[in-house]
């Protein structure tokens, strides 16, 4: 019992509590490093399914992408779609990725301030 008393905090009974601190104390340099990492794959992979789509080839799903994005790399599917003219039509890419990342940035804001 004695290895989890590190981990138990009065205010975060349930865990949620200690994801902020987690996150904060993982310092400002690892989270930029995890967003450019997500950013850089989000983007690559919007090129690798437009050029998949000029070739009639296998595409990525669009599930893949919004995971992508979700998970952090919203900027890199955002330059993506503007760098490649890829899913710009599509609703859910055209304004979920920008909602994406704006909420992101307010939550890293959040994050980083408190």
């Amino acid at each position: 019992m004695e290895r989890f008393e590190r981990w138990a905090t009065p205010a975060a009974s349930d865990g949620w509590g200690l994801l902020p601190d987690m996150i904060r104390s993982a310092g400002a340099a690892s989270i930029a490093a995890y967003v450019v990492v997500m950013s850089l794959a989000g983007f690559l992979l919007m090129g690798a399914d437009k050029r998949a789509a000029r070739q009639s080839a296998w595409r990525l799903p669009e599930k893949t992408l919004l995971m992508i994005a979700l998970a952090g790399g919203s900027p890199g599917i955002w330059l993506g779609m503007r760098m490649f003219r890829h899913k710009t039509r599509h609703g859910l890419f055209r304004t979920g990725v920008p909602v994406m990342l704006v909420a992101q940035l307010l939550l890293l804001g959040w994050l980083l301030a408190g």
